[in-house]
C-alpha cells in the first residue's frame, strides 16, 4: 500500500509543475513564482513560466498576474520547451541611485532583488533568464550568454501576460504612431483585425485596488520594439516583435538586414527588458522603472540639456508655423508666461509674412526664449510635410544640426517614424 502511495505521488509531480524559483520584493510584499512544466507525454513539457503576486495593506498575497509563459525564439534556436535549469541564482539586493535631469524626480533610487536562471535548451544552446523584482513592480529579460560573432537573428517571443476577461483594462490598438485612445474595456476584444495592442497597457487587479502597467525598458541598438498580441486567445496577451513597415524609405545607414522582423545581433546578448509596475494608481503614477531600468546616459557633459516648458502652436494652428507673424506671437506667449522654449513645427523652411527661420532665432533671443524645430524623420514616404530628407545619414544629421547650432537653435522634434523596427531604434540612436 505505501509502495503504491508513492507511486501516484511521483506520478503526480512527473506530469505536473516543477518549482524553479521564489522571488521576494525587498520589502518582501510582491512575490514571483516560477514553475517549468514537466511531463514526458505533454507537448509542452520543460517549458517556464511565471507568475506575480502582491500583498495588500489589509490582505495576504493576491495574484496580480496568473501563470503566463516565458520563451524566446531564434531563426537558429528555440527557447519555449524543452528547457533544463542548470543553475538557479542566488537572490541578492541591488541597491544604487542616481540624478535625472528631467522627468518624475530628480532623485531616483534603484533598489530591487535579482535572481539569474541558467537554462539550456534541448540542442544545449543557452539562455538566462533576469529577473528584478521591485517593492513597486517587476522586470525581466533574455539574454544569450554564448559568444559567436556572426549575427544571429531573433524573430519571436514566448512571453505572455494572462488577463482574465472581466479584468479592467485601458489598451491602445496598436498603430505605429502609437497615437491613439486608451478606451476602458473588460474583455480583449480588438476594434482592429491584427488584435494588436501598443505599451504601455494598463489593467486593474479584479475586486483590487491595484493595478498594473505593463511596458519594456532599455531599448538599445540590438532590440526592436515590441507590441501585444491577443489574437489566438482573448486571455492571452503575447509580446510580438516589430515587423517592417510597408512602403518604407529606406535609411541610408542600414544593415543588410533592414527591414525584417525582429532583431538581428552578435552574441551574447539581450532583451529589453519586459515591464510590470504594480501597486495603485499613485504607485503606478509615482514609478521610476523604465528609467531605473535603463542604462545610465553616456552623455559626460549634459550641461547643455535643459529640460522646460514650451509654447507650441500646431495643436491649435496647423499653418501657424510658416506664418512669421503668429510665431512671434508664441514666443511673446512663452516670455509672458516665464517658459524656456517655444516648438516651430512643420514648414519653418518655408516661412511666409515678414522672415525666415534665421529672423525667428534673433527675435526669440531678444526675450530669452530659446528656438526648438521640428523635422520630418523621413521613413514614411507618404508623409510629406517639411523639412524632410534632412537627417537620413551622418553626414546629413553633422551638416544639418551645425548650421542650426550656428544659427542658435537650441532643440529639435522628429515626427513620424515608420514603426518600431531595430533598423528605426538605431536611427533614433544615431539622431
Amino acid at each position: 500500500m505505501k509502495s503504491s502511495v508513492l507511486f501516484f505521488f511521483f506520478l503526480f509531480i512527473a506530469a505536473g509543475w516543477v518549482n524553479a524559483a521564489d522571488i521576494l520584493s525587498p520589502d518582501k510584499n510582491i512575490k514571483v513564482v516560477l514553475e517549468f512544466r514537466n511531463s514526458e507525454v505533454d507537448q509542452e513539457s520543460g517549458s517556464l513560466w511565471y507568475k506575480v503576486l502582491y500583498k495588500t495593506i489589509d490582505s495576504d498575497f493576491i495574484e496580480v498576474l496568473p501563470f503566463s509563459r516565458l520563451g524566446i525564439k531564434r531563426m537558429d534556436a528555440e527557447f519555449v520547451y524543452g528547457l533544463e535549469l542548470i543553475q538557479e541564482g542566488d537572490s541578492h539586493l541591488i541597491k544604487n541611485s542616481y540624478e535625472m535631469k528631467h522627468g518624475k524626480r530628480r532623485y531616483c533610487d534603484n533598489t530591487g532583488t535579482k535572481k539569474i536562471l541558467y537554462l539550456k535548451n534541448a540542442e544545449g544552446h543557452r539562455l538566462n533568464v533576469t529577473f528584478l523584482v521591485y517593492n513597486n513592480g517587476v522586470a525581466f529579460r533574455y539574454s544569450f550568454p554564448e559568444v559567436n560573432p556572426e549575427p544571429v537573428r531573433i524573430i519571436d517571443e514566448a512571453t505572455t501576460f494572462f488577463i482574465p476577461d472581466g479584468t479592467k483594462r485601458w489598451m491602445q490598438a496598436y498603430t505605429h504612431a502609437n497615437e491613439d485612445y486608451y478606451p476602458l474595456a473588460v474583455n480583449g476584444k480588438s476594434p482592429k483585425p491584427a488584435c494588436e495592442w501598443g505599451f504601455p497597457a494598463l489593467y486593474q487587479v479584479k475586486d483590487q485596488d491595484v493595478f498594473v502597467l505593463l511596458s519594456e525598458a532599455n531599448m538599445g541598438r540590438n532590440n526592436c520594439g515590441t507590441r501585444l498580441s491577443n489574437k489566438q486567445d482573448s486571455e492571452i496577451y503575447r509580446v510580438v516583435m516589430a515587423d517592417s513597415y510597408p512602403n518604407k524609405a529606406p535609411l541610408k545607414e542600414l544593415s543588410k538586414e533592414y527591414n525584417s522582423t525582429g532583431a538581428y545581433a552578435s552574441l551574447p546578448w539581450d532583451s529589453q527588458w519586459r515591464v510590470l509596475m504594480i501597486g495603485r494608481l499613485s504607485d503606478i503614477v509615482e514609478s521610476t522603472l523604465i528609467t531605473d531600468l535603463s542604462e545610465p546616459s553616456k552623455i559626460s557633459d549634459d550641461s547643455w540639456i535643459n529640460p522646460g516648458v514650451s509654447s507650441w502652436d500646431w495643436w491649435f494652428n496647423n499653418t501657424g508655423p510658416r506664418d512669421f507673424r503668429e510665431i512671434k506671437e508664441y514666443i511673446d506667449l512663452a516670455a509672458e508666461m516665464d517658459w524656456s522654449y517655444m516648438l516651430v513645427d512643420a514648414g519653418w523652411d518655408s516661412i511666409v509674412n515678414g522672415g525666415a527661420i534665421e529672423d525667428i532665432v534673433k527675435y526669440a533671443a531678444k526675450k530669452n526664449i530659446g528656438i526648438m524645430v521640428w523635422y520630418n524623420s523621413s521613413t514614411i514616404p507618404t508623409i510629406k510635410y517639411r523639412p524632410k530628407n534632412r537627417l537620413l545619414s551622418a553626414n546629413d544629421r553633422e551638416k544639418e544640426f551645425s548650421w542650426l547650432k550656428s544659427m542658435g537653435v537650441v532643440g529639435i522634434k522628429v515626427d513620424f517614424f515608420a514603426g518600431d523596427q531595430q533598423d528605426i531604434m538605431n536611427y533614433y540612436i544615431n539622431i
